[in-house]
């Protein structure tokens, strides 16, 4: 068994260092992918996971013949605990999901964390190499095998009498979305138009981006939505 002892300041900073650069090379492809957890937030989560289990370990050990601890107890806490910072990643945009992956990340992060503060060096290295092949080789071979519809809908609500679907159609078209169809629905109480449009996307078009510049298009505009068919 491990003493606190051998357990020395060198050691302890050696885990963290490492538990650093791992969690930087999964938060540079985070990054570099443009999602909202990214470089700093997976390092800090991994660096802080390797503190937390180097103070579990440690407690326990110095403390062992006055109380009888759990060196487990504390990291415990970190599992359930980094969920609610994997949440905050998830965006929620009309019925499209952004996030999850990198809510997945965080979560797997922090294990790795635990793990490199527990001394479990080989398996952190192992299970790094397999977080970074999974998000890099499968994304690749997703966007081949399972290819996004390039049809959406576009509704867009807006409380203007005046006509906007013209307006919409060229702005559309400005961004070479092709259009299938279009139709408006008018709401009187309270009075609403809604303008339900099919389109084709070009696969390199951003439907973020897209439903920003929908918005700014006219002030009276209240809701976008876009969503695959």
């Amino acid at each position: 068994m491990i003493t606190a002892q051998e357990i020395t300041l060198t050691d302890m900073a050696l885990r963290v260092t490492i538990s650093m650069l791992m969690g930087l090379s999964i938060g540079i492809e985070r990054e570099a992918n443009r999602q909202p957890a990214g470089l700093r937030t997976h390092t800090l989560i991994c660096v802080g996971a390797t503190l937390i289990m180097l103070v579990s370990i440690y407690i326990p050990q110095m403390y062992h013949k006055i109380y009888d601890l759990d060196p487990t107890r504390i990291a415990a806490q970190v599992v359930t605990g980094i969920g609610f910072v994997g949440a905050g990643a998830i965006i929620k945009m009309g019925t499209n999901i952004r996030g999850l992956t990198t809510a997945a990340t965080i979560w797997s992060t922090g294990a790795i964390g635990l793990a490199i503060g527990a001394g479990m060096y080989e398996i952190a290295w192992i299970t790094t190499a397999i977080i970074l092949f999974v998000l890099i080789l499968f994304n690749i071979a997703e966007r081949k095998l399972f290819a996004p519809s390039p049809l959406k809908k576009v509704i867009v609500e807006s409380h203007k009498k005046e006509d906007l679907e013209k307006t919409i159609i060229n702005h559309l078209k400005s961004k070479k979305i092709r259009i299938r169809s279009s139709n408006m629905d008018i709401r009187y109480e309270p009075y609403a138009i809604t303008y339900d449009l099919l389109v084709h996307f070009n696969s390199r078009a951003d439907l973020y981006h897209l439903q920003n510049s929908l918005k700014e298009l006219d002030p009276t505009i209240t809701h976008i939505r876009i969503f695959e068919v």
